[in-house]
């Protein structure tokens, strides 16, 4: 009720009319039509502050999760998080969700980064909540980043073995040679005398 009666108050090619009619269309799981109200804001035709464009970018990235399209919905979280940190917006959800949607896809490096700061952008708040939120997520990113570190480890190490293991032998076989290089000369020395 409360988005219907802003909605029917609000100028039609305003910022909060689109993004509220997107709202009452999520809330339906009309994700098309949501979708579409938010593209016409984030057009351009208005102007948004910093902050009204992570808000809009952010929820457009959820609504691509929802339509199945991940690889836009990480593009849009990025520039949600580049807008708050343009904006000075110590704000941690578009940064949490971003660093979660890369964990899944495997880039756990980047998601750690981008985990540690949404932590390090909470506690300069103190937010609580979002604290509890980049909390739940940040132990799991992190004990995959030791597990790949750990790996790397273990790959370097088995180079290591493998390249020292060549180096023996082919050392080892240098010497074999230059003993029966040794061998042929003192012989091909006997025959000639």
């Amino acid at each position: 009720q409360y988005i219907e009666t802003a909605v029917s108050l609000s100028d039609s090619n305003s910022y909060h009319f689109l993004y509220l009619k997107s709202l009452q269309n999520l809330r339906a799981h009309k994700y098309e039509s949501a979708s579409g109200y938010l593209d016409q804001l984030l057009r351009g035709d208005i102007e948004l502050s910093g902050n009204q464009f992570a808000i809009a970018t952010s929820t457009q990235s959820y609504l691509q999760l929802q339509l199945g399209d991940t690889t836009l919905a990480i593009e849009l979280l990025a520039q949600a998080s580049i807008s708050d940190i343009k904006s000075a917006v110590k704000e941690t959800t578009a940064m949490t969700n971003l660093a979660e949607l890369l964990f899944r896809r495997g880039e756990v490096e980047t998601a750690y980064r981008y985990i540690r700061q949404a932590m390090d952008d909470a506690d300069f708040y103190g937010a609580k909540q979002r604290k509890i939120q980049v909390g739940a997520i940040l132990p799991v990113i992190a004990s995959a980043r030791i597990v790949n570190i750990d790996q790397q480890r273990r790959s370097i190490l088995k180079y290591a073995i493998g390249i020292s293991a060549l180096s023996v032998l082919t050392i080892a076989l240098a010497l074999i040679t230059w003993f029966q290089f040794k061998k042929l000369r003192r012989k091909d020395l006997v025959l000639r005398q």
